[in-house]
């Protein structure tokens, strides 16, 4: 499986306070993962973890503070023009969560992560997706 996405030493701080202070929130340090192609990744942690910073540097919402983010072996810090920009934004799109309406509590959380695995990757056997 040839790799999609790429992320190294992904860094995301905040300077919090006003305009003398020099306070700093450390919403995402050092991170590193990469995601193949028709590869289902979650990404799971506790509240104020950083996953919806993770998820704003991977669409470009916000800039890294260090690290770099590789798209098809390209550096996106490399993006220049307007149509590799949409190109990425159409590929890799920031969708935003209800988290009222991401888990329904009448069925298992398996039921959600299977229904994905039918709809994104049908060529595997229900067997499979259990595993």
């Amino acid at each position: 499986m040839s790799e999609l996405l790429r992320a190294e030493h992904l860094t995301r701080h905040f300077k919090i306070g006003g305009l003398l202070s020099r306070r700093t929130l450390h919403a995402v340090d050092d991170v590193s993962f990469s995601i193949g192609e028709r590869e289902i990744v979650a990404l799971a942690g506790e509240s104020g973890s950083g996953k919806s910073t993770i998820a704003r540097v991977l669409a470009r919402i916000y800039k890294p503070t260090a690290g770099e983010i590789y798209f098809q072996d390209r550096p996106l810090s490399q993006i220049r023009s307007r149509r590799d920009a949409l190109r990425y934004a159409g590929l890799v799109p920031m969708v935003f969560q209800d988290p009222f309406a991401s888990i329904n509590p009448v069925f298992r959380v398996q039921h959600g992560i299977m229904r994905i695995f039918k709809l994104h990757r049908p060529e595997l056997p229900a067997r499979q997706r259990l595993d």
